[in-house]
């Protein structure tokens, strides 16, 4: 009789072969598939149905990394699936690649590409595809477990009772005279002659605020889970709550698939960014000088990279010893949101994301929100001291503290009052209005 340790060695054993091993009929099956590959893009143009239809004759990821390794026959003229796409996917094909990307995620198949517009706005692959993860099979299993989350009533429910607030938040915000007052001057202090006079000098007075208006009088909760297919959601990651989509105003996409513990402020934050499409509040200027000081160097990857301690002795840069000194925290707190920065997969894909203008007052509006200030109150240091000690987490304080690092840990109370200095409320005749946080 088999003991427990024989029984779990040999299941482990089985695990492993059910990740590396298909049956001989799955194998075919993978390989006619890839002859239809073969035969899509074989002479003039690209049969891209057939190569989707390919694809989706797929039941798992293990049989995906099978298909891959087919590809060394060279039979398709390619060597590896990537090229192959790259190759014989032109600018024209689109929404092609949006259904491959979309039917490679139905298995967890992560992938990203590059596009634009052309003069007419139509959009266009400008290629760069690539895979950047492949799940364990058992990973493919839990995504598409029965009990996963997906768009269903629960998820609809939670959110539709939270749009209300946010866009009532929005419009108590929006229609404050002081807020126009702060709107126009951060204008009048962050563009030049010319754009002063092409309209931004009396934003208050132009269409925007009533674009705004219109935006949140009309705004849509469309929702989704990892096992939808529809185009707008290639470029998102299948971790993000919610997304806007650039150019639609009306919009917001929730993500079922994730379970938000504050989509009030997941809305807020995501109205900021139709806000922001529509016309910003304030001239990226002053929101960049926010994170900045006169002694700011521009950071890479690379910088920060090297500035972090290696070995055993850890060695603090100058940046991390005086700033811990000066603002009383341990300079492995600080070295903390430095290491983030290196280790973030979000930032490797798009390292600016870290310091976008629009990213850094969406997180703005969401910390006045999660820190309950009044109108008329400041976003201060002591505030944000427990989450730079990591005490306390949230998202949009944790994007601001690390564009923060990312510039050289600029001196915090001074960038704080530019903070404060953006477009918001900060009229002390409304104290008492606590609708208006912002």
């Amino acid at each position: 009789m088999e003991n427990l340790s024989e029984i779990t060695i040999k299941n482990a054993i089985k695990k492993v072969l059910n990740e590396q091993v298909l049956d001989n009929a799955r194998k075919n099956t993978v390989i006619s598939a890839y002859n239809q590959i073969v035969s899509a893009v074989s002479g003039w143009g690209t049969n891209t149905d057939k190569v989707l239809s390919a694809i989706g004759i797929l039941k798992n990821v293990n049989e995906f990394r099978y298909l891959l390794t087919l590809f060394k026959d060279k039979k398709t003229g390619y060597g590896d699936f990537v090229t192959m796409i790259n190759e014989e996917y032109d600018r024209f094909n689109f929404n092609d690649i949006v259904k491959l990307t979309n039917k490679l995620r139905l298995m967890g198949v992560r992938t990203k590409f590059d596009e634009g517009r052309n003069k007419f706005g139509t959009k266009l692959f400008f290629g760069n595809f690539k895979i950047t993860y492949i799940p364990t099979l058992e990973d493919h299993k839990f995504l598409n477990n029965a009990n996963y989350i997906k768009a269903n009533n629960a998820c609809k429910t939670k959110w539709q009772n939270q749009l209300p607030k946010a866009v009532n938040f929005w419009t108590n915000w929006l229609n404050d005279p002081i807020t126009r007052k702060k709107v126009e001057k951060n204008w009048r202090e962050g563009s030049n002659f010319l754009s002063i006079y092409s309209g931004y000098f009396s934003v208050s007075s132009s269409m925007a605020w009533s674009k705004y208006e219109d935006s949140l009088a009309n705004l849509k909760l469309i929702f989704y889970d990892h096992t939808m297919d529809f185009v707008g959601k290639q470029k998102t990651d299948d971790s993000a709550y919610a997304f806007v989509s650039h150019g639609n105003r009306y919009n917001i996409y929730i993500n079922c698939s994730e379970n938000d513990p504050d989509p009030y402020g997941t809305l807020i934050h995501e109205i900021q960014h139709i806000i922001y499409d529509i016309k910003p509040l304030n001239p990226a200027k002053k929101i960049q000088d926010a994170f900045v000081s006169s002694k700011t160097v521009k950071q890479t990857e690379q910088k920060v990279r090297e500035s972090l301690p290696s070995g055993k002795v850890k060695t603090y840069t100058s940046d991390v010893v005086n700033t811990a000194k000066k603002i009383g925290v341990k300079p492995d707190d600080l070295e903390y949101w430095k290491l983030n920065l290196k280790q973030s997969s979000r930032l490797k894909e798009d390292p600016n994301y870290v310091c976008r203008e629009t990213e850094k007052m969406s997180n703005i509006m969401s910390i006045r929100k999660t820190l309950n200030i009044k109108p008329g109150g400041n976003i201060t240091y002591n505030m944000l001291k427990p989450y730079i000690t990591r005490q306390k987490h949230d998202t949009d304080v944790s994007w601001v503290l690390l564009c923060w690092a990312k510039n050289g840990f600029p001196d915090i109370n001074q960038m704080l009052n530019k903070i404060n200095q953006l477009a918001y409320n900060n009229t002390k005749n409304n104290v008492n209005n606590n609708t208006n946080v912002a």
